[in-house]
């Protein structure tokens, strides 16, 4: 179970560091002219939108998992690590420039809108934009039942809800110009790593 937590854990770092996540809120931040205190209200919800809908589709996925355990023993030793090896793979040899998921599309129409309605489509557009990489962690924690399923859930949140709120602050506060396009532009073969990673760690540390 600690090899499962610490790979969600390293995965959620990973994302909340990828400029698709936080950039888009700060330029938008500067072109509305909103306050700190403002943007990091809007980043606070839009990470909520994002890691509830994350979270929900992972305890569906994790009580696939639970099932799966409690009819095959095997599950958790062999299964669960095997489908976390196979994800990595894809991740890592799919993995090219420009192929992260992108969570603001179009920014000059959001700009359009009003306050009130701009977070709302900020809100929507990431709750329905999980980030599906995470999505492999909650199948093996489902082998622990909720305790394992409840553990990648929080993890997740806080990492990711307080690493994207971080990034946007020191983004407002200018920093936003660093060149951060090598992680965006190598996303998914960061993510295959990760999850090749903790599916040999897995076979190892039972």
């Amino acid at each position: 179970m600690i090899e499962i937590l610490v790979g969600s854990v390293l995965l959620s770092v990973v994302h909340f560091l990828l400029p698709n996540h936080w950039l888009p809120l700060v330029t938008l931040s500067r072109s509305e002219r909103w306050t700190l205190p403002e943007t990091i209200n809007v980043t606070v919800l839009a990470a909520f939108a994002h890691t509830g809908s994350t979270i929900a589709l992972g305890i569906v996925i994790g009580l696939i998992g639970y099932r799966l355990s409690g009819r095959y023993e095997s599950f958790a030793t062999v299964a669960a690590p095997l489908i976390l090896l196979g994800m990595g793979l894809l991740y890592f040899t799919t993995g090219s420039r420009h192929a992260g998921h992108a969570h603001f599309s179009d920014q000059a129409r959001l700009r359009r809108k009003s306050k009130a309605a701009l977070i709302v489509s900020l809100c929507v557009a990431m709750f329905f934009s999980p980030c599906f990489e995470i999505e492999p962690y909650f199948l093996a924690a489902g082998a622990f039942g909720w305790p394992g399923i409840g553990m990648i859930s929080v993890a997740y949140l806080l990492v990711s809800v307080t690493g994207m709120t971080l990034m946007v602050w020191i983004g407002y506060r200018s920093l936003q110009r660093l060149q951060w396009h090598w992680l965006e532009d190598h996303e998914k073969k960061i993510t295959g790593t990760v999850l090749i990673g903790m599916a040999i760690a897995a076979f190892y540390v039972q």
